[in-house]
């Protein structure tokens, strides 16, 4: 079983490819019996693509994550390090075993830490448990 979750927003900036204010966020939530992806806003239009770097999320919790009745963890994140969507780096987080996670960054794979910080939290991807 599948639920949708979509929402569209308008957002009372100036767009200035066109002059229109009538610009639209949207929002779209798939949860799934086990899955769950959550991508983050990360990136904002003003003459380009930039990154928001006020996100205001003190830490990424890499345990459990309670979502209406249901209890996830978190088994994998991509991270994004760069200005802005065009000159960044990604870098993924895979869960391996409990408490162990392994960076893939290009073809270096290591064992890590899961990050204090969630600056450069960009997708989770969470199974529910």
């Amino acid at each position: 079983m599948q639920y949708n979750f979509l929402r569209w927003n308008n957002v009372s900036k100036l767009c200035k490819n066109c002059n229109s204010t009538a610009l639209l966020e949207k929002t779209s939530i798939t949860i799934t019996k086990r899955v769950l992806i959550i991508q983050l806003l990360l990136f904002k239009v003003n003459n380009e693509v930039l990154k928001i770097t006020n996100l205001h999320i003190k830490s990424i919790p890499s345990s459990k994550i309670c979502i209406g009745n249901n209890i996830y963890k978190v088994n994998s994140a991509i991270l994004h390090h760069g200005k802005n969507i065009n000159k960044g780096h990604y870098k993924n987080l895979l869960r391996v075993k409990g408490t162990k996670w392994t960076s893939v960054n290009d073809l270096k794979v290591e064992i890590c830490k899961w990050p204090r910080s969630a600056k450069n939290a960009y997708i989770f991807l969470l199974e529910q448990i």
